[in-house]
Formats: structure tokens, sequence, C-alpha cells
């Protein structure tokens, strides 16, 4: 684990976890919460409990943007006040306003895991051909995304449209290459978090946090 200013001064005491679709954000953040004993927050499962629509359905009937703009105003609203423990959604740091958010209000934890192992979960049925090398672009793609299960490598519930269609390793290794910069510049801590458990990870951050 690295520790950077795990508590910055005036700072409340939310605790976002920020990392690749996959990661681990949900299993970790709810298993933290009981932990800690406080409150966990979902902020997909609050933009679907606000919208009574999926993800996947604001993704194909008013696009990335409109999406975005949702997944910013729930961001203010659950980290305006209150200890709790947040999980964003894998794209939530693609906003300069969401990142500055985070870095005022938050002590941010970034679930670092490499791609390969993201693709792993997020697609267990193995559409993961070899990734391209540098001769072979891949458009980027932002706003690829997937909801992790409550284990680290279950099937995920839904996958978010552009994942759900192509090589899902290929299109993670895109999401990595724009994301992982922004999800450093935001981290406090940061977890490798591949090859542990959520509760192994909750432990390890246990010990700094309470």
């Amino acid at each position: 684990m690295e520790k950077r200013t795990v508590r910055r001064r005036g700072k409340p005491q939310c605790v976002a976890l920020i990392g690749l679709p996959a990661s681990g954000k949900s299993a970790v953040g709810s298993a933290l919460a009981r932990r800690l004993g406080l409150s966990f927050v979902d902020l997909d499962e609050q933009i679907v409990a606000g919208t009574g629509r999926s993800i996947a359905e604001i993704f194909r009937l008013d696009g990335e943007e409109a999406f975005r703009l949702l997944e910013s105003e729930s961001l203010e609203g659950a980290t305006r006040g209150g200890r709790i423990i947040l999980s964003t959604g894998g794209g939530c740091v693609l906003a300069p306003g969401n990142r500055s958010l985070l870095k005022e209000r938050c002590t941010v934890v970034w679930l670092d895991v490499s791609p390969e192992v993201a693709a792993a979960r997020a697609d267990p049925a193995g559409n993961r051909e070899p990734h391209r090398g540098a001769g072979q672009k891949t458009k980027p793609t932002a706003g690829l995304d997937t909801k992790p299960a409550a284990g680290l490598d279950a099937k995920p519930p839904a996958v978010r449209p552009l994942l759900a269609d192509g090589n899902v390793l290929e299109r993670m290794c895109a999401l990595d290459a724009i994301r992982r910069p922004l999800y450093r510049e935001c981290a406090d801590i940061i977890v490798q978090a591949e090859g542990k458990s959520p509760i192994a990870i909750v432990e390890e951050l246990y010990a700094v946090l309470d």
C-alpha cells in the first residue's frame, strides 16, 4: 500500500474508492463500511435509484454525456457532508470538477489492478483476445465501464453497452491508458488490489483509516 496524505486538514471523513471497472470498489467499500460502522454509498446505485433507470438504459437513451452530468450531481450530493464510504464509478475521475471534489472532500483510495485482471473479472466468458501492440491502434473510449459483483472475481450483474460489444481486454487497456494518471492524481492511498480478497484489503485500510 502506498500511503500519501490520508487526512488533510479540514477534510470531511468521506472515504471514496476509485479504480478501473471490476477493481472491487463495491465489494471493498461495503465491507469497509461494515468494518468502520459507517454508511456505504454506491454512486452508480444512487443514480439508478434517483432516475429509476439502469446505467445501461441511461447510456443507451441519453448518451454518456448525460450520464456524466448525473454522476457529477450525485457525487456533489454524496460528498457534501457526513462520514461515509463511497464507491465511485470507474469513469468518475474523468471530469475535472469531480476530481476537485474528491480531493477536497474525501480521503481517496485507489484500488489499483491491471487492465488484464480487470478484464478477466469483468468478462468471465473470456472475450479477451491478446491486446494489440503499439502498431495496431485502439480507439480509447472513456465511457466503457462495468459494475463489479459482490466478489472481486464474480460475474458482474450488468455491463455497460460500450464494454458489452467487442474485445473486453483491448477496451479495458484503452480505459487504463486514459484513467490511470487521473486515479494517481486523486489518490491519497494506493492499494495494490490484485490477488487479495475484499476482507484483506479492508484490513489494510482499517489500519490507516480507523
